[in-house]
């Protein structure tokens, strides 16, 4: 009968802990989950972030302040590490003054591995189009 008892105060102290770390582990998930307004706003400033976007210099900035997002905007079947190494290729391009020079044969072959998701490769063409001395009408 000792026993027994020994056996039930144990495993009381073990259950009681179980319960104590199973609360206190809620507890800390409900913490770090993100809040939907936090989302939202985090969307947004992305959004507005991306539309201020007028050379390749801010295109490199702009994905690696958002690489994670935008990671998830073009899907994981597409090659975000090719899109930022031709966005820091083109910007050290153009920070050399020779943007305009591009070919178009060449800014056609570059944008083919660009994805369309997220209006990446349309960002692409804008600039290289602005850099030839033409203006694009943004609605």
């Amino acid at each position: 009968m000792h026993q027994i008892k020994s056996s039930i105060k144990q495993n009381s102290i073990f259950i009681f802990v179980l319960l104590f770390l199973f609360c206190f582990s809620c507890k800390q998930n409900s913490q770090t989950k993100l809040e939907p307004n936090l989302i939202i706003t985090t969307k947004n400033k992305f959004d507005e972030d991306f539309k201020t976007v007028k050379d390749f210099d801010d295109l490199v900035r702009h994905l690696n302040q958002y690489d994670s997002l935008w990671r998830r905007v073009i899907g994981t079947n597409k090659d975000f590490n090719f899109v930022k190494d031709m966005a820091s290729e083109f910007a050290r391009i153009q920070n050399k003054g020779n943007l305009g020079k591009v070919p178009e044969d060449l800014i056609s072959e570059t944008l083919r591995g660009i994805p369309k998701e997220g209006g990446l490769r349309e960002a692409f063409l804008d600039i290289w189009i602005e850099s030839q001395g033409k203006s694009i009408n943004k609605n």
